[in-house]
């Protein structure tokens, strides 16, 4: 048999046909330890819970957070991308009670919710810096000083 030039490729024997097989992705599993407690500043709330421990295959996960004043019967989804497995949710009515629920979610779909937090009501008064007291007196906002 002749030895082929150099660069140059030698033919085998055929091997057996591989099918190349794709990563099978499902949806993620629930997110648990969901915790809720006022923010610093009024009308927040913070929340925190533990990522799922199946992410379905997927390398990247979100997650998605619903809120409702009703005790749970109507839930609205927070209109807000969350990566990490907290959140701090801004703009509500301090002074109401609520309910947080969260679902983790990748490419595939969506898990169930977790159960809802426990009722938790943003705080009516929180640090307020002097420039923005400032800017709230100058606005007539506030009484001034010493009235």
């Amino acid at each position: 048999m002749r030895t082929p030039p150099r660069g140059a490729f030698r033919f085998t024997d055929a091997s057996t046909a591989v099918t190349p097989v794709a990563p099978v992705i499902t949806a993620p599993g629930v997110p648990t330890g969901l915790t809720a407690a006022a923010g610093k500043h009024p009308g927040t709330v913070r929340l925190s819970w533990t990522a799922p421990a199946s992410t379905g295959g997927s390398q990247r996960l979100g997650y998605v957070v619903q809120y409702s004043t009703d005790s749970g019967t109507t839930w609205t989804t927070v209109m807000q991308k969350f990566e990490e497995p907290r959140a701090s949710i801004a703009f509500l009515n301090s002074g109401k009670s609520y309910l947080f629920r969260v679902a983790a979610v990748n490419k595939s779909g969506q898990s169930a919710f977790t159960d809802p937090s426990s009722a938790v009501t943003p705080s009516t008064v929180g640090r307020t810096s002097r420039s923005m007291a400032s800017r709230a007196w100058l606005a007539g906002l506030l009484d001034p000083p010493g009235v």
